[in-house]
């Protein structure tokens, strides 16, 4: 029979055991509805609904998103364990490629949205999507095939987020990629291109701190940022270009780099040849940079008709470069032709308003603000099957 105050226990503790194995089997069920609404969105995205998938990560709680991700990473951990198990046949069936680009799509949403409310300024904050996609790609690396798409992906938002002002952020990506692939060109590429512009602009060795001031209703942004190490930073913009080469040496960009970042640390003779040699196999964008830097470094060496020569090819490429026909009407005016440096300037000054394309030296710092979006997007045609 048992011992009457047992009996009576148990008939207490039986309807918490049964509501606790009830609400245990609603969450695992409420868990496994959320984990099929993620991969559906997912789906959704692969199959190319971009803007409705977009639309709809932005309704999921930074909560659900980190237990998704958290999920997956517990998945990915368990197929490491064995060779040919479910585990490991679940983990290498997911698109974790596809949920990569979609939270990072979500993100630089987010982050463009920011950007325009705030005046435009700088806006590096690392919020969920960012931090999720950052995560999944660690993980989408460990499927096959997934080392060269985490290489090229790390490369594409290192580019991206050096055209939003991001450049820690840029250099963290970069410095993601070569992690794993340490040998890829475009990786080492985009590690020079940051640097290189953290070393001319000294901007920034900690991550910006942003103040918000309201007037007149209106939200206004200042950045503030630590000063960088100049010599430091383009030293190793210039490591990393020399590595690019050395695996890739027909990378005209990267010499036409090194070349420009040589003469900023004062080595001109090395940065004349450097830049010949990319003026020699490279497309008009580079010839007509490489022309207008070597002119710089023969100026400086105070050879004013070599540069002139050089500014003068440099125009030759691009009529409506009001750059090179400032450069070349101040070498002519240094040596005393003032009716040649007013000749030089008026045609460049005709073109004003009129310029179908932008000026690549005005693109050469920061990059062209939609270059990384269509590396992305060629991630996506690539990887969205």
């Amino acid at each position: 029979m048992g011992d009457p105050l047992n009996r009576r226990l148990r008939r207490v503790a039986l309807p918490f055991v049964l509501a606790l194995l009830v609400s245990e089997g609603s969450t695992a069920e409420t868990e496994s509805v959320r984990e099929k609404e993620y991969w559906a969105t997912v789906a959704r995205y692969a199959k190319g609904e971009r803007a409705g998938a977009v639309a709809s990560l932005a309704l999921w709680t930074g909560r659900d998103i980190d237990a998704m991700v958290d999920s997956i990473e517990s998945l990915a951990r368990a197929a490491a364990k064995c060779e040919a198990c479910e585990a490991r046949r679940r983990f290498e069936a997911l698109p974790l490629r596809a949920a990569v680009l979609l939270h990072a799509e979500r993100d630089r949403e987010d982050r463009i949205a920011r950007i325009n409310k705030m005046e435009g300024a700088p806006d590096c904050s690392a919020r969920v999507h960012g931090a999720a996609s950052e995560r999944l790609v660690r993980v989408a690396a460990l499927q096959p095939g997934g080392r060269d798409f985490a290489a090229r992906f790390s490369a594409a938002m290192s580019i991206d987020f050096r055209a939003m002002l991001c450049f820690l952020g840029a250099e963290r990506w970069a410095d993601f990629g070569l992690e794993s692939s340490p040998k890829d060109p475009a990786l080492l590429m985009a590690r020079g291109l940051v640097t290189e512009t953290i070393g001319v602009t000294g901007y920034t060795e900690a991550p910006p701190i942003v103040t918000y001031e309201s007037r007149n209703g209106r939200e206004f942004a200042s950045v503030r940022s630590a000063k960088a190490d100049k010599t430091r930073r383009l030293n190793e913009a210039r490591e990393a270009f020399e590595k690019a080469l050395a695996i890739d040496p027909d990378q005209a960009e990267a010499r036409l780099r090194l070349g420009r970042v040589l003469w900023r640390l004062g080595r001109g003779q090395e940065a004349r040849e450097r830049l010949r040699r990319a003026i020699a196999d490279g497309p008009e964008w580079i010839r007509y940079l490489g022309h207008l830097f070597i002119g710089q470094c023969l100026e400086d060496s105070r050879d004013v008709a070599g540069a002139i020569v050089e500014y003068k090819a440099s125009i030759s490429l691009r009529p409506d470069s009001q750059v090179g026909a400032m450069a070349l009407a101040h070498a002519l005016s240094t040596r005393g032709d003032a009716d040649g440096a007013r000749d030089a300037l008026e045609p460049a000054l005709a073109y004003a308003g009129r310029r179908k394309t932008v000026d690549p030296y005005w693109l050469y710092l920061n990059g062209a603000p939609d270059t990384g979006e269509t590396l992305l997007g060629i991630l996506r045609l690539e990887s969205l099957r």
